[in-house]
């Protein structure tokens, strides 16, 4: 809208500029009743007539701005005066930075100390999840050799019951044999002493019958009738039923007496060790509950690793709390660089610089005087520190005659 009215004014303007000249030149050609000069000529063309129209005003800006603080405080230092040309971003003045340069380091180490805490929150995640996982790989691995032991010492167990039961009925067996060979040894065993005499009397049968058949070949062999060699077998054969009548007749006195002193007293002793051996073998029974109680000892072993393992499952637990310190710990580091930004803002604000390119047309404060914020919330705009303006584009402020408006 200012557009057009400045286009208006300067187009009035033209106009009642172009209506004086022209109405000058009328009275100075004939005016005073003489004779008309003699003007130029030039060929009639189509073209715009300037009327020009006489009016005051005032030529103003088009952009002007008043330029105030978003910091309180005193003014240390002020760069500018009236009439001074500056560019976009000049610095103007500053303000107090002693609070603001405080909140900044003060904000500073809060960001750093919550930054640590976010630190030490993603490494306690990661030590408690590679303790979490060596704890639970150990337990895994004492579960596995605890079963793996107690499996191991069941089967011991059963085998050595199963030995200890075979080695007291052997025992058992070896003592009766042995003391079955005493008694033997002590006295002659009728059965024995009839099959012995038995033989004696089927080899003296034999021995006699060698005889007849030795004298008979003998006496024939005397008539010759039959050869020697005849003689010499019934010979050989006599010699041999005399050595099997013999044997028999030594067999026969053995199994009439008893055993001799060291054979009874190697029978006893027999005994005595298969008693003991027997003995061993019944202890190694009793001992048997020792062993049952090995295995219960192993059992509660195996049930301690369990539970240990259970533990170190949960454990993954503490990574999901540990997690959630860090997202806290995350929350905090973003509030307090939020802090940090609004401190670093509030520390931008103390210095005071040019919005635009143009020039001050009026300066309102002094170095030392305290101004306050344009953004503190009170019901005043701020203290107004000058007004600047960009002086290169301009417009004219007039007020035209009601007489003259027909011609613009």
């Amino acid at each position: 809208m200012k557009k057009w009215i400045i286009i208006i004014v300067v187009v009035v303007l033209v106009i009642g500029s172009g209506v004086i000249l022209l109405r000058r030149r009328g009275n100075g050609e004939g005016g005073n009743g003489g004779p008309a000069a003699q003007g130029n000529t030039a060929k009639v063309e189509r073209g715009d007539i300037t009327i020009s129209v006489d009016a005051t005003g005032t030529i103003e800006p088009l952009i002007t701005v008043e330029v105030r603080c978003k910091a309180s405080g005193a003014i240390t230092m002020l760069y500018v005066d009236e009439g001074d040309t500056l560019e976009m971003d000049d610095l103007i003045a500053e303000i107090e930075k002693k609070y603001t340069q405080a909140d900044v380091d003060r904000a500073k180490a809060d960001l750093k100390s919550a930054e640590a805490r976010l630190i030490q929150a993603e490494t306690n995640i990661r030590l408690q999840t590679e303790q979490s996982k060596i704890q639970i790989n150990q337990a895994q691995e004492n579960v596995k050799d605890a079963q793996i032991r107690l499996d191991k010492l069941r089967e011991d167990v059963r085998l050595e019951k199963i030995a200890n039961q075979r080695s007291v009925e052997q025992s058992e067996k070896d003592l009766e044999i042995v003391r079955l060979k005493l008694k033997q040894a002590e006295v002659a065993r009728p059965e024995s002493v009839r099959r012995a005499e038995a033989s004696v009397t089927q080899a003296k049968v034999s021995l006699d019958l060698a005889k007849e058949d030795y004298e008979r070949s003998k006496s024939l062999h005397e008539k010759e009738f039959v050869s020697t060699s005849e003689v010499d077998s019934e010979k050989a054969k006599l010699d041999s039923a005399q050595a099997q009548y013999d044997s028999a007749i030594e067999q026969l006195k053995i199994v009439e007496q008893p055993a001799s002193k060291e054979e009874l007293e190697l029978a006893v002793l027999n005994v005595e060790k298969s008693i003991l051996a027997l003995d061993a073998a019944k202890h190694k029974q009793i001992e048997e509950s020792s062993r049952d109680k090995d295995v219960k000892l192993s059992e509660a072993q195996l049930v301690d690793v369990k539970s240990s393992l259970k533990l170190a499952l949960l454990s993954k637990d503490q990574i999901g709390l540990r997690k959630r310190d860090r997202v806290a710990a995350q929350a905090v580091v973003t509030r307090n660089q939020v802090a940090l930004d609004a401190a670093l803002d509030r520390l931008e604000d103390t210095e005071i610089r040019a919005p635009i390119s143009g020039t001050i047309l009026q300066k309102n404060v002094e170095e030392g005087q305290v101004i306050t914020s344009s953004i503190s919330g009170a019901a005043t705009a701020g203290t107004l520190l000058l007004t600047m303006a960009d002086l290169e584009d301009v417009y004219v402020k007039t007020e035209v005659d009601e007489t003259d408006i027909g011609k613009i």
